[in-house]
This record gives structure tokens, sequence and C-alpha cells, in this order.
């Protein structure tokens, strides 16, 4: 029993002193740089206030000197001026009577806030080599909220062997809710005629690369005008399917299908014209970014 109370004092000693002096509830100021992980270079004069454990900050690689503690504070240099140009629609559409090539783009510029837009759309009757239609705008857009743009401007519509046209545009562009993109857009016209455009796309992913994009554009008047073949009330729509791949981030081919309508007072003027109302086409073209 003597024996085992003499080893027991002898080796508590060496046992105790392997534990540090201090703890985490210890006063910071009580423990030595080296025991709160500082670096060799450490100096007790630029020690940082310690509050709830040791403040972290950045270190100068030359100097080793600390460097800036406020990066919750400073300001980021993002509201950038950028440009985008964007083809949604490059294509060759197989009709009954003449194929068309039809073009569909729109070209942005400004920091996040204000940007100006230009967007053509039109098609080139490539069987006859000529113009058939074209409708161009020029807009100022604000962006009022996450991914929509108010837009305001100017449209000039251009024709074969016709007068052009002028309006003045009231628009908004954006994402709706479960990611259907909109572009709806009311015109003031020369004359003091109203219309309206919709056009509604949403993309149906597939893989990483492809995607099925369904469209539809519907398109209304308030007047009727008989040399345009124009009736009052909506004149027509369009719904259109179109398979993509996307074989690099700025090009992505596809082939679809459109049925496109005339209806109401405008089919009948079409109908007095000699023209058809209704047509399904089948389609090839391509999507790009520049």
């Amino acid at each position: 029993m003597i024996r085992l109370i003499a080893w027991i004092l002898f080796i508590s000693p060496s046992v105790f002193s392997q534990s540090p002096h201090h703890h985490v509830e210890d006063r910071p100021d009580e423990i030595e740089p080296f025991e709160r992980g500082f670096p060799k270079y450490f100096h007790q004069k630029k020690s940082p206030k310690i509050i709830k454990g040791v403040q972290k900050y950045a270190l100068d690689e030359d100097t080793g000197e600390p460097g800036p503690t406020n990066f919750d504070t400073t300001p980021v240099e993002d509201n950038q001026v950028f440009g985008f140009f964007y083809v949604d629609r490059l294509e060759e559409r197989f009709e009954d009577k003449n194929d068309v090539l039809l073009w569909d783009a729109f070209w942005q510029i400004g920091p996040d806030y204000h940007k100006f837009f230009f967007e053509t759309e039109g098609t080139y009757n490539t069987e006859l080599g000529r113009e058939g239609s074209s409708r161009n705008e020029f807009l100022y857009g604000y962006l009022v909220d996450s991914f929509w743009f108010a837009q305001v401007g100017y449209r000039k519509d251009l024709f074969y062997k016709k007068d052009d046209r002028e309006f003045l545009v009231l628009s908004a562009m954006g994402m709706a809710p479960f990611q259907f993109e909109v572009d709806a857009a009311a015109y003031i016209g020369d004359e003091g005629e109203l219309s309206t455009i919709l056009e509604v796309e949403y993309g149906f992913r597939l893989s990483q690369r492809s995607m099925l994009i369904p469209r539809f554009e519907v398109e209304a008047y308030t007047e009727k005008i008989k040399e345009y073949n124009i009736g009052k009330g909506i004149n027509g729509y369009e719904f259109g399917v179109r398979l993509t791949y996307q074989i690099v981030r700025e090009f992505a081919p596809y082939i679809g299908v459109s049925w496109e309508e005339k209806v109401f007072e405008t089919a009948d003027l079409l109908k007095e014209a000699g023209e058809d109302t209704n047509e399904a086409l089948f389609l090839i073209g391509a999507r790009m970014a520049l």
C-alpha cells in the first residue's frame, strides 16, 4: 500500500504537466501569442482586438503586415456597361408556295438598370429573291423588377412595294414565373390606331445540350387597315415547336414545325386578296449569341 501511494505521487506531476496551462475560457490577454496559433511574425502591439476568439484578417504577402479589414463594406464596381447580340431565330421556313428566310434578333447595351435595345424581325423570300417585310424597334429599357424591363421607343415597319409604317412602342420584356420568357408590346400607329403583340416562349431542358422550345405569338388591332390586309380584333396567331442542340454555348442549330393561322376579319381580307389564311411549316435554323 505504501508503494502504491508513493508511485501515484511520483507520476502525477508528470501526467498533469502535459495538459496546457490555459483553456479557452481563460482571458485572451493572459494567453501567450504562440498558444493562440499566431504566425511567427506576430507582434504584441499589432494584436487584433479579441472579442470572441481571434479576429481574422488578411496579411500582405510581401510585408507580412495586416491588410484591409473592411471586407464586408468595400464596394464592388460591377455596374458596368455590357453589350450583347442575340439571334433568337434564324431559320428557313419551307412553305407550299415560296420558301422564306426568317430572322428574329436583338442587340442591347448598357449597365444593369438602363439599357438600349434594337430589335428586328422580318422575312426574305429566298425563291423570289426579295424582302417580304420587317419590324424594327429602337427602345430604351429600365429594369423595374428582377428579370423585367419596361421599355419605350420607336418602331418602323418596312414592306415590299408598300408604304412604311411608324409606331410609338410601350412594352415589357422579361421572365415570368416558371421561367416563361415573355415579350408583350403595345403600339400606337402614326394614324392613331392601337395594336398589340404577345410572344411567349418556354424551354424544356432534355439534356445538358438539347432543349425543346414551344413558342406562341398572337397579334391584335383596334382598327381595320385594308391596305395591309389587317382586320379589327385578333388577326392571327402562330404556334411552333423547335428542338435545339447546343454545339457550343454560342451556337445551337434546331429543327421544328410551326402552324400559322389568320382569323376573323383578317382572314376575310386575305381570302378576298387570294391569300392563304393558314399554313403548316417545316423549318430548320439556328440560335446564336455574339
